[in-house]
């Protein structure tokens, strides 16, 4: 009894760890998908600038 209590304590610290290693994952993958996201946008809205800026010879 003692042994499979053992057992299933064990299992579910395995499973517990896995859900929080996903969801450390995730949050670490949308947070880096979120950055380069910011940093291409930025990067657009400043080439849309300048040419804008060139068209009206400023």
């Amino acid at each position: 009894m003692l042994e499979e209590f053992k057992t299933i304590v064990f299992y579910a610290s395995v499973a517990a760890l896995s859900v929080l290693l996903v969801l450390i994952a995730t949050a670490v993958g949308l947070g880096l998908v979120t950055f380069i996201w910011n940093a291409l946008e930025e990067w657009a809205w400043e080439k849309d600038c300048n040419r804008n800026h060139r068209r009206r010879g400023e």
